[in-house]
């Protein structure tokens, strides 16, 4: 790898860090413009179809099967969100 052929440093920070906020806003949009049961079910819809599209898109760009890219990034993405929701679970917290 050549030293002199990599972008700089703070433009990769500063991109990483506007497409995890971007990133994170997905899910919370609808808690932001909405109350009731229904903004639970929307925020989880709305994720899974985030993580299917950034997948799909990886493997797209990679020249790999778009379809099993985008259900493995649904897979890690649940997964997370299945080890988040125990913990808090665990804890005694809950969103309402």
């Amino acid at each position: 790898m050549n030293p002199a052929e990599l972008g700089s440093p703070w433009a990769s920070a500063l991109s990483s860090l506007v497409t995890f906020a971007a990133g994170a806003f997905v899910p919370l949009a609808p808690w932001l413009i909405a109350t009731g049961p229904r903004v639970a079910p929307m925020s989880f819809v709305l994720g899974l179809a985030a993580a299917a599209t950034i997948g799909g898109v990886l493997g797209w760009q990679t020249r790999r099967h778009v379809l099993w890219s985008a259900m493995r990034q649904v897979f890690v993405v649940s997964l997370a969100a299945g080890l988040t929701f125990l913990v808090g679970w665990l804890l005694g917290t809950a969103a309402s």
